[in-house]
């Protein structure tokens, strides 16, 4: 990246062409603002520092229900209309499947007095994968996919978040069945920010979850675990060398150390029961099948603080910073072409005021940069001095040479 120096005008410039010190007036203002932006920047880490990871704990509710069709209590009441109006038997073949299909939906809850917004955090967005397990024998419900086990594409539905996908408000699975069938519903939180669960031999040593790496060196500290030739060395005690295996470490060293004690978030795990049987709360849709009243979960997420995310994004954008060091370039470019041609206008200007003296000095300048360059060759003048070096043996050959 070029440096700050080639993107200067030369200083006399402004002589020749006034308008240059408008450059240098932005050039001014641009560093004055470069270390305000530096400055705020500054303060806003240590502001984001002092209160936390920069995300804030919402109420994540969780609706699980599910609508059937085509059941038995659906076709006894359709049956009866059509034999009211049709003396035919109707033929059992000829009836539609029975079926059900799962919901699960959620939504963030409001903040108490907050403002009202468009719901900008979907569903998915809070989740690494979510898994639907149907808790029914597999032997009575075949797979459609013959390189599958038996049952076991009815058995289970998994989704997982890809780098391209979008996020969703919520997931349906539909499934044929007249029964009642219990569903494992499993998500795997997905947090802003990096959180793990501790290992039962690293809990019982801190006593406590997070933030680790910092309550690890409240303990070391507070058990002057430190060796006085060097802070930087830690000499374990019992608990801890029974944690790690090692009796000293370097404190650097201690994320490679507690890697292995820090484990994934346990999933949250949701049981409910698809009902194929109506309640006297269940409703009727509009499209003919029978709503079950939904279950209600509340989960506490993390959500990203939005003023913290669009400042950084603003910061960490590759885009911002792409464009700011192509338009660096390109002055750098238009500050060398104005250099070199003041350059040649000082050069030209001076030959026009005296040609004959200007180019005495200018062979003169030529002749002392030759000699600061080429030592030897005044060195060589020196020996030319003497008369003895030109009785030497090779003069003779140089003269049938040159001649």
């Amino acid at each position: 990246r070029p440096r700050i120096a080639d993107r200067q005008l030369p200083l006399d410039l402004d002589h020749t062409v006034p308008e240059s010190r408008l450059l240098t007036d932005l050039q001014a203002f641009e560093r004055n603002l470069d270390a305000t932006i530096l400055r705020k920047r500054l303060e806003f880490q240590e502001a984001k520092g002092a209160i936390g990871s920069g995300s804030t704990q919402r109420t994540l509710r969780i609706f699980v229900s599910n609508t059937v069709a085509n059941q038995a209590h659906q076709m006894d009441e359709d049956t009866a209309d059509t034999t009211t109006k049709s003396t035919q038997p109707i033929d059992p073949d000829s009836l539609p499947v029975p079926s059900w299909t799962l919901k699960i939906e959620g939504r963030l809850l409001d903040m108490p007095y907050a403002k009202k917004t468009t719901q900008t955090c979907k569903f998915t967005s809070f989740f690494d994968s979510v898994v639907v397990e149907l808790l029914r024998d597999p032997r009575n419900y075949p797979s459609a996919n013959a390189n599958q086990p038996p049952g076991e594409q009815s058995q289970i539905t998994e989704w997982k978040r890809t780098e391209d996908q979008a996020n969703v408000d919520g997931f349906e699975v539909k499934r044929c069945g007249d029964v009642d069938v219990p569903v494992r519903i499993i998500l795997t939180p997905r947090s802003p920010t990096d959180r793990f669960q501790l290992s039962q031999d690293l809990a019982s040593v801190l006593a406590l979850v997070d933030p680790v790496i910092t309550q690890l060196w409240h303990y070391i500290r507070h058990h002057k675990l430190q060796s006085p030739a060097d802070p930087q060395r830690i000499i374990g005690d019992d608990a801890l060398q029974r944690l790690f295996g090692v009796k000293e470490w370097s404190f650097p060293l201690v994320s490679h150390l507690l890697r292995p004690h820090l484990l994934p978030p346990e999933p949250v795990v949701i049981e409910y029961t698809v009902r194929v049987n109506p309640d006297a709360g269940d409703s009727t849709t509009g499209t003919g099948q029978q709503y079950v009243s939904p279950l209600v979960y509340d989960l506490q997420v993390e959500v990203d603080d939005l003023v913290r995310s669009r400042a950084y994004g603003y910061h960490k954008s590759a885009t911002v910073h792409h464009q700011i060091a192509h338009l660096d370039d390109q002055l750098t470019t238009v500050i060398r072409n104005i250099q070199n041609a003041q350059q040649k206008r000082a050069f030209l200007t001076q030959f026009s005021q005296d040609p004959a003296q200007f180019i005495h000095r200018w062979v003169e300048s030529q002749a002392r940069e030759l000699d600061a360059i080429s030592q030897e060759r005044s060195d060589l003048t020196e020996v030319a001095r003497r008369a003895n070096y030109f009785h030497e043996s090779w003069v003779d050959e140089a003269v049938q040479y040159y001649l």
